[in-house]
């Protein structure tokens, strides 16, 4: 378990008191692992804690104890003691998650801040809630009789199949036909798109609601770069898979049932704007299923494979593979505890991983990017003579909108391959001086 809190408590003496904080609630996290973590939420967060961290946890589930108590019940279990500073170590790692407290510490909670205020959180630069758990209630209540798993199963494969073949005949023209739009349609098209990307959130929202757990606020943040809503869904880890991949897909679902409407629209009444929206809608879901990413898709192959976080798997087995490169006995990654069914899967995932990005740095760097560039003078003329002729007016917000549509996908490729790359190297570097700091200690004790 890691924390992001620098600062560490450490109690006078192993005879410390320590307690659970009050509100802290457990469950069993189910995955495909023999020693799955257990499911902890302490004040809005939530954790999946392992081993002695695990431990500890269950030990104070039934009242307080000290250090050494919870360091003597864990070796009643485990053939091989646990040291103090061990379990002292976690304790304070658990205190600085606000999972557990010492007995002299105050349980009252901190006073909440304004729900407006901006915050940062993984991957969101920066974000803000726009709709409360309780506003948005009664809407999800609602809702929530349109993700019946029996019927979720038989509609996602036809919607999403008649938006392959739209896309197929059709979708490659009408994205590049944006362009071509006048500044009413151009406004209206923004206005049902990210209409369309707030109702996606709140189909993830609704899926909670079906489920039986609740659901956070809804709100609106920078993805990277990207601006995107998204669904505080924090809850469903409490679920078992299956239920969590109803919300994995609801935003998905929702979003393919806005391109059917869409297309019916098109259908009947030929319009431009609707046939455009078919076809972004239907990208939207092709994109969100990108298993790659850590998007919809990405959490339904996570759950589907009982593997609680995909990136951090792929980041063991390639930290593993380059330490066997260099000749370094590395610590094994957790995949080689899963059963031999679901370990197979899962390099198969992994291998395809690697495919696509290796693909998709190519298509960015030798297809899309000098393309971008080229796109770039035009771009800047429109809008300058379009600020020169009218100020700042709707044709100039128009013409600095289309300049952001192209530049914020590239900023945020850059950004997402240069961490890879970063943590490459990082790896690389690390697995590259165990591989050489053992003979150069030997030769300085030989000397």
């Amino acid at each position: 378990m890691s924390t992001n809190t620098a600062s560490v408590m450490v109690p006078p003496t192993v005879e410390q008191l320590v307690i659970l904080r009050e509100g802290v609630e457990l469950g069993e996290f189910e995955t495909s692992f023999a020693d799955s973590p257990l499911w902890v939420s302490a004040r809005g967060k939530h954790f999946q804690v392992r081993g002695v961290a695990r431990e500890v946890v269950l030990c104070l589930r039934d009242g307080c104890r000290t250090v050494s108590e919870i360091r003597d019940a864990i070796a009643k279990t485990d053939p091989d003691r646990v040291p103090v500073d061990q379990v002292t170590e976690t304790v304070n790692r658990l205190v600085n998650s606000s999972i557990v407290q010492y007995g002299s510490e105050s349980s009252s909670s901190p006073p909440k801040g304004s729900g407006w205020k901006l915050r940062s959180a993984g991957y969101f630069a920066t974000y803000v809630p726009i709709l409360s758990q309780e506003r948005l209630r009664p809407i999800t209540t609602k809702l929530a009789v349109l993700f019946d798993p029996y019927w979720m199963v038989r509609l996602l494969p036809v919607l999403l199949i008649v938006q392959i073949v739209f896309w197929l005949n059709s979708g490659p023209r009408l994205i590049g036909s944006i362009a071509s739009l006048n500044q009413s349609r151009f406004l209206l098209f923004l206005l049902c798109n990210y209409a369309g990307l707030f109702l996606h959130e709140l189909g993830h929202a609704a899926a909670c609601t079906r489920c039986g757990v609740k659901h956070g606020p809804i709100g609106f943040g920078i993805y990277l770069v990207f601006p995107a809503f998204y669904a505080d869904v924090s809850d469903a880890w409490r679920l078992p898979n299956r239920k969590r991949m109803i919300i994995d897909a609801g935003g998905v679902y929702v979003t393919l049932i806005l391109a059917w409407i869409a297309l019916m629209v098109y259908l009947t009444t030929g319009s431009a704007v609707a046939e455009i929206l078919t076809a972004v809608y239907g990208l939207t879901a092709f994109f969100s299923l990108n298993p790659f990413l850590r998007m919809d898709g990405y959490w339904l192959v996570s759950d589907a494979l009982g593997i609680p976080n995909l990136m951090t798997a792929n980041r063991e087995v390639t930290e593993w593979g380059l330490s066997k490169l260099f000749r370094h006995n590395g610590r094994e990654p957790q995949i080689w505890c899963l059963p031999e069914r679901v370990r197979r899967m899962y390099f198969i995932y992994y291998s395809l991983f690697l495919v696509f990005l290796c693909y998709g740095t190519c298509v960015f760097y030798i297809w899309y990017l000098p393309r971008l560039l080229h796109s770039y003078p035009q771009l800047l003329l429109t809008f300058n003579s379009a600020y020169q002729t009218s100020g700042l007016s709707l044709a100039t917000i128009t013409a600095g909108f289309r300049i952001a549509l192209g530049t914020v996908p590239a900023v945020g490729m850059l950004i997402y391959t240069g961490r890879f790359l970063y943590r490459t190297m990082e790896s690389t570097g690390r697995a590259m001086w165990k591989a050489v700091r053992g003979p150069i200690a030997g030769l300085s004790v030989g000397g």
